[in-house]
């Protein structure tokens, strides 16, 4: 296995981290509005976990 490969999977590892980031978001926005039926409930606890997910990403392009 050459440190070349490794370097692409690392790559793509990232970009798939990215990609999947707002739908698991929206993934969760939509059953906490269907286990609360309260939007501002679920708007706050999306918000949250949204907000979670994007200073990780951030964190990951600065690093």
């Amino acid at each position: 296995m050459s440190l070349n490969y490794i370097l692409i999977l690392g790559q793509m590892k990232k970009r798939v981290k990215l990609l999947f980031t707002p739908i698991l978001a929206y993934g969760v926005f939509i059953t906490f509005n269907e286990f609360t039926r309260n939007p501002g409930f679920s708007l706050l606890i999306t918000f949250t976990v949204t907000v979670f997910f994007l200073w990780i990403i951030f964190r990951e392009a600065v690093r």
